[in-house]
């Protein structure tokens, strides 16, 4: 079963590529979430990929280039809820 890195659309060049190298050696899969109207990672899109394959998730916080910020509290409340923990 192959893992999965999920990573959103908008992520730096720096953020992409050093996971792209990793998944070429390992032979994950990345997957990527879309943004919505706003310019922040889609929820829902996320809470979808999300599997027993996925290892990693790697999101950025702030964007200097969109001037969005993503809404860490949410994302909390959506893992722990996923994962029970």
């Amino acid at each position: 079963m192959e893992s999965q890195v999920i990573l959103t659309v908008a992520e730096h060049h720096s953020n992409i590529v050093p996971w792209q190298i990793i998944a070429k050696k390992t032979g994950a899969v990345l997957k990527y979430v879309s943004l919505t109207k706003g310019e922040v990672a889609d929820m829902d899109q996320l809470k979808d990929l999300l599997n027993n394959r996925t290892k990693l998730i790697s999101l950025q916080h702030v964007s200097n280039v969109l001037g969005e910020y993503s809404d860490f509290d949410c994302l909390q409340i959506l893992f722990c809820s996923i994962l029970s923990i």
